[in-house]
């Protein structure tokens, strides 16, 4: 009978030290669609995802989502592969993942998927802003100005991966450990907050449809209220029947150690990695929370100044809840970093938390 250690020396996951914002990673899959995508574009790869830092933005066949690449797991590790742009400029790369996380709750579409093999070579053009995994990759790098394929309407991840603007990083998958099985087998918040944000632009999609307009995400739902202001609060009504705005506090609920201490300490105690490693792991996933939303607080500020919008008011709400509850997560990482006499990050700490009350409060 195998061990546990066997069975899991023969499951794989990504190595996210070795990654960078804006990575394409491609994905064999093992689902019946996965292998007509294979067998079609005659490739060992089935989806393309791209890694936005500590996450990953991809089109499953239900929409597009936000992930946690942590919870990739495979069979073998050439069942991953890891592509980046061969000469990158910072503001493309910052370009293409704003314009990937605005693309979040869009439709899925199947049929330019299925036709995707058979009008790469050609100029055909979608007529819909739906999605799917490799439209979705090629599309937010040509609006930064990077051509990937040669029609980025229809390309497969087979064609991402033949891209010559593209290099493969080696040595970004290893063996599972005990830990990341375990994470990927616990409840994923991430999953609960997308089904909320897809149950709010459904009711959106419905009632802009009686006007004529076409929601396919957030960013569409907020231009079209721009023009049709008289709709404001029955929007704001469905995003807070999906309780879209009470996903801020789960991780306090989920991950309690980060808010207290005592419970940090707990956790950590008898853990194989250094103090140091621990708080830069840590701060690699808060710092992201924080550098994101602190320009989301400030622009929903400025577009309620300008349009009154309850609909804005609801989200400067949701950005100060979820500020504040980074501030709460980073004391506990500044009374650790005391712990383990980790001045530099004690010092870091500080400085965030200032930041955080100056902008909010």
């Amino acid at each position: 009978m195998e061990s546990n250690q066997t069975k899991i020396s023969k499951l794989y996951i990504l190595e996210l030290d070795k990654l960078e914002v804006g990575d394409i990673i491609l994905e064999s899959g093992s689902s019946k669609f996965s292998w007509w995508i294979k067998k079609g574009t005659g490739s060992d790869y089935s989806h393309a995802m791209l890694y936005v830092g500590h996450s990953i933005i991809h089109a499953l066949t239900d929409g597009v989502y936000s992930g946690n690449p942590q919870r990739i797991l495979v069979n073998s590790q050439s069942d991953l592969k890891v592509l980046r742009l061969k000469d990158r400029e910072e503001g493309q790369i910052n370009g293409l993942v704003d314009n990937a996380r605005k693309l979040i709750g869009s439709l899925y579409s199947i049929p330019e998927a299925i036709s995707a093999p058979i009008k790469k070579g050609t100029k055909s053009k979608s007529k819909t802003s739906a999605q799917y995994c490799s439209k979705l990759i090629a599309s937010v790098y040509a609006d930064a100005g990077i051509t990937l394929v040669k029609n980025q309407d229809y390309c497969s991840p087979e064609d991402i991966n033949q891209s010559k603007l593209l290099i493969e990083v080696k040595d970004c998958v290893r063996k599972a450990s005990i830990d990341d099985i375990e994470f990927v087998k616990s409840d994923n918040p991430i999953l609960e907050n997308q089904k909320s944000t897809f149950t709010y632009l459904n009711d959106c999609r419905i009632l802009f449809q009686k006007r004529d307009m076409n929601i396919q995400s957030e960013t569409d739902v907020a231009m079209a209220l721009i023009k049709n202001m008289d709709l404001d609060r029955q929007v704001c009504e469905y995003m807070k029947k999906s309780k879209y705005f009470e996903y801020y506090n789960k991780d306090e609920k989920n991950t309690p150690h980060r808010y207290d201490i005592n419970l940090f300490l707990n956790v950590y105690t008898n853990s194989s990695s250094t103090g140091k490693e621990i708080l830069k792991k840590e701060f690699q996933s808060l710092s992201q929370i924080i550098e994101r939303h602190i320009p989301n607080y400030q622009a929903s500020k400025s577009n309620y100044v300008s349009t009154k919008l309850e609909y804005y008011a609801l989200y400067i709400e949701l950005y100060k809840n979820i500020l504040l509850s980074s501030k709460k997560w980073l004391y506990t990482l500044h009374q650790f970093s005391k712990v383990v006499n980790e001045d530099e990050f004690t010092e870091y700490s500080l400085g965030l938390q200032k930041n955080i009350e100056k902008i909010v409060g």
